[in-house]
């Protein structure tokens, strides 16, 4: 939001809300800092210990990283958190702070894998399983900040399932009380700590896999409360994974809940037979 920005609102009172979106290429590749925050963040992860933790294991079609040692992508996300503190100060300090709803969020996990192409890897996601494309949750779990100044209290929600398809719902919700039957739905119930969205199911479809780049091939998922099952559909394989239990999905219940794996596989198809009719 620039000064010019603030200034025509302040001038007129009585516009309707509206929606901003900053989008960061950064933090991205190729991966560049400045030196002197490479440096600082160099030194800090020297002092880790690993222990035993490999720095790579074989993944899909490639590797998975399991350190987050890279400096220079460390600086990179110093400075989109210090660009992130200066927008709040400047809302802040415009007086707009408490009239203004922030959402922060990322599009997918961290790049932490590849496949038969090898190339530089940055970032981990441990301890998520894998990362950028695939639809264990190190690709699909991403971070999301919601604030309003004075009207949502600080805390941390981390039982409830939201997706990002739920924001603009939200935002409608907030500034307009509609429901325009669009995908997802108002998390207003659950940002004001009057319910938990723990029993609600979700579906992903991923139909352009990336195995020379990313290591995964072509999957669907669903996630039904604490269950979740991937469906790699080429190959017909399937996992199931209780997250309650095993979060970091280590633990695949395929074998062993053989009803439930083919209740939730049918109920992943007839999603997708309803997007598929819709689509055409």
């Amino acid at each position: 939001m620039t000064d010019q920005a603030i200034n025509y609102l302040r001038q007129h009172d009585s516009l309707k809300p509206f929606m901003l979106m900053l989008s960061y290429y950064a933090v991205h590749q190729p991966i560049e800092a400045k030196p002197d925050d490479i440096e600082h963040n160099r030194i800090e992860i020297d002092a880790v210990d690993y222990g035993n933790q490999p720095e790579y294991i074989q993944e899909g079609t490639g590797r998975t990283k399991m350190r987050q040692d890279n400096p220079a992508y460390a600086a990179m996300v110093e400075n989109l958190d210090d660009n992130i503190g200066k927008l709040l100060a400047h809302l802040e300090s415009s007086n707009v702070l408490e009239n203004t709803i922030i959402v922060f969020s990322s599009d997918h996990g961290g790049l932490s894998n590849d496949g038969y192409n090898k190339r530089r890897l940055a970032t981990s996601n441990f301890p998520l399983r894998a990362g950028k494309g695939w639809l264990y949750d190190g690709g699909i779990k991403v971070p999301l900040f919601i604030k309003w100044q004075n009207k949502f209290k600080p805390r941390t929600e981390d039982t409830s399932i939201v997706t990002l398809m739920d924001i603009f719902p939200t935002l409608l919700d907030i500034t307009a009380n509609i429901d325009l039957g669009v995908d997802g739905k108002s998390m207003l119930p659950v940002l004001y700590s009057k319910k938990k969205w723990q029993n609600r199911t979700v579906y992903w479809h991923s139909e352009k896999a990336r195995p020379k780049s990313t290591g995964d091939t072509k999957s669907s998922a669903i996630r039904k409360g604490k269950y979740k099952l991937i469906h790699w559909f080429e190959s017909n394989k399937i996992e199931l994974y209780n997250m309650d239990k095993d979060p970091y999905e280590r633990h695949d219940l395929a074998n062993e809940k053989p009803k439930l794996r083919l209740a939730l596989l049918s109920d992943l198809n007839d999603w997708k037979f309803e997007m598929a009719q819709d689509k055409y």
